[in-house]
């Protein structure tokens, strides 16, 4: 497929944009990071929960499997 050749001038822009220091937030890749350690937390929060205020297994009602 044939592209349109950029101007020196598109080519300079583009390359002040890749490189340019002005942040905008947080990559994808860390808002990702950040929701699974939410994740993470908020499930070993319920675990902690269920453990202590539960004695016993509730499939096995705290039997033991052979």
């Amino acid at each position: 497929m044939w592209r349109k050749k950029r101007t020196s001038r598109a080519r300079d822009l583009l390359a002040y944009k890749r490189a340019a220091p002005i942040g905008t937030g947080a990559s994808v890749d860390e808002r990702r990071e950040q929701a699974h350690a939410e994740e993470v937390a908020v499930i070993k929060a319920v675990r902690a929960y269920i453990w202590a205020t539960r004695h016993a297994c509730q499939l096995c009602k705290g039997g033991r499997l052979a």
